[in-house]
């Protein structure tokens, strides 16, 4: 006969525990993908953005019309940052 429903081969077992083991390794585990950034005082000031491009992996600092590519990833944590977004992986 056919398969039923939650039977399957040893190999399709294998492969489901693979993807679940993967999927549970990175459960809870988040990515940087954007930093909002605030200069000045409490009362004025200006504020910038760094965002990753998610397809490219490239970072781009946005501050005002001006668009830029970020070379130094590392440094996008100063003590100017105000804001981190973060995406959780595998979704």
């Amino acid at each position: 006969g056919g398969v039923g429903v939650g039977r399957g081969t040893k190999e399709q077992a294998r492969d489901h525990q693979a993807r679940t083991k993967t999927r549970n390794k990175n459960h809870g585990l988040y990515d940087l993908i954007a930093v909002t950034n605030h200069t000045g005082s409490l009362h004025s000031g200006h504020y910038t953005a760094q965002v990753k491009n998610l397809s490219s992996k490239h970072w781009f600092l946005y501050n005002d019309s001006k668009v830029s590519r970020v070379h130094f990833p590392r440094d996008l944590i100063s003590k100017d940052a105000y804001l981190l977004f973060y995406a959780r992986r595998g979704f």
